[in-house]
């Protein structure tokens, strides 16, 4: 018995260790794009427009992936997309001068397409390893801790890679590391339907219906919609400020990424603590006016060592403001609608970092980085004295008071 349940624990851990190594790869791919986006065109507006391309279909992918597979159809479609996604980012390793930029933009639109099908099938695919009766939010925290872990990785590996070779053996690299993940999948065991089990809506309509009760503190989704677009915004300026504004290498900006990825390891703050001492209100528009601050910060910073803090405190941020959001619709929201909830707070986020792209895309092609700056900041910190204003105005109520 002992053996066969340490075989079952085996196979339990193909899924995730494919998960992490299309992750690595995914971050190798993702570094290595906007990289040679700005190197070869020379503007940030250029590898930002990559980006809002992936964001752009990503919006469209969610709304594809809303209702998921289970078992070996699962499976199949995990392992399919793994494998195209693989060989549209071998595709880029053809990509050797500005003209051919376009063909990174329709990679880029076409593989945020594929990310939240794939994802939804690889999570589907994911067991549980927790014993049971432990809270089911356990395995969507692991799977995040992974998720980091990945990151923190592939940038480092990208930028080490674009450091010793160039963009294109870093694109050979991710390409080779999510056809393995991809294929890992082939001999697993045969999944358990998870998504049945936690009893999460596998239905469109369930995102409509979780609506309503989002409706109740839409000034938080704001705030979290601005928060996302200064990840996002800091994410893109970095690539201009450690290679042109410091003169440093890629593998720098690599290590940069990582950073913020080692914040949001470290992180979350104490979410409990903070909505059981401040408003709900408070909590997320202090996250995305500190945000605000920080991406100046770095911006004025001399020597590029002041940066390395400041990038830190913006992933425990970022993954505070994810965390609080996330802790209240769970609060407010019955399970039966609980995924669609969270499938709408994911793409409002989206709306936010796409909204973040085409303002650096506007500004830095028409004025540089500085007032990039200035507009995201300022734009940022009136969306986060909203949530502040109309909480003031409701004497002093929390939106979600009902909720907490």
């Amino acid at each position: 018995m002992a053996g066969g349940q340490r075989a079952s624990s085996g196979l339990a851990r193909i899924p995730l260790a494919s998960h992490f190594l299309y992750g690595l790869g995914d971050w190798i791919y993702s570094v290595a794009v906007v990289i040679l986006a700005y190197q070869l065109s020379g503007q940030l507006a250029a590898a930002a427009a990559v980006l809002l391309f992936q964001a752009g279909g990503r919006l469209l992918g969610i709304t594809l992936s809303s209702k998921s597979a289970d078992g070996a159809r699962a499976r199949e479609i995990a392992l399919g997309l793994g494998i195209a996604r693989a060989a549209l980012i071998a595709a880029l390793i053809f990509i050797t001068s500005r003209d051919q930029l376009w063909i990174a933009v329709a990679v880029a639109a076409v593989v945020g397409v594929l990310n939240p099908i794939g994802e939804n099938a690889r999570r589907t695919l994911t067991p549980a390893l927790q014993p049971p009766g432990h809270d089911r939010n356990l395995r969507s925290r692991l799977i995040c801790r992974w998720d980091q872990m990945a990151m923190i990785a592939g940038s480092i590996a990208a930028g080490l890679v674009i450091a010793l070779w160039n963009e294109q053996a870093a694109f050979a690299a991710a390409a080779a590391m999510i056809l393995t993940g991809a294929l890992l999948l082939y001999p697993a065991a045969e999944p358990r339907a998870l998504r049945s089990a936690d009893g999460g809506s596998d239905h469109p309509a369930g995102d409509w219906r979780s609506l309503r009760y989002l409706r109740a503190f839409r000034v938080l989704l704001l705030a979290l919609a601005a928060g996302a677009a200064l990840g996002i915004a800091i994410r893109i300026l970095l690539v201009e400020i450690v290679l042109d504004e410091h003169g440093s290498s890629e593998l720098m900006y690599g290590l940069f990424i990582a950073l913020a990825g080692v914040g949001a390891f470290a992180g979350p703050l104490s979410i409990p603590r903070l909505l059981g001492k401040l408003p709900s209100e408070i909590v997320l528009a202090g996250v995305t006016a500190t945000l605000a601050v920080a991406l100046i910060a770095m911006h004025v910073a001399r020597p590029l060592p002041l940066v390395i803090p400041i990038v830190i405190g913006c992933g425990i941020l970022a993954v505070t403001g994810e965390r609080t959001m996330e802790t209240i619709v769970r609060r407010v929201v019955p399970d039966h609608d609980l995924d669609g909830a969270l499938r709408a707070v994911a793409v409002i986020a989206i709306v936010g970092q796409t909204v973040a792209l085409l303002v650096v895309v506007a500004l830095d092609s028409l004025s540089g980085i500085t007032p990039v700056v200035i507009g995201l900041a300022a734009l940022s910190i009136f969306c986060a004295a909203i949530p502040i204003l109309v909480y003031m105005g409701n004497r002093s109520r929390s939106a979600t008071a009902s909720g907490d």
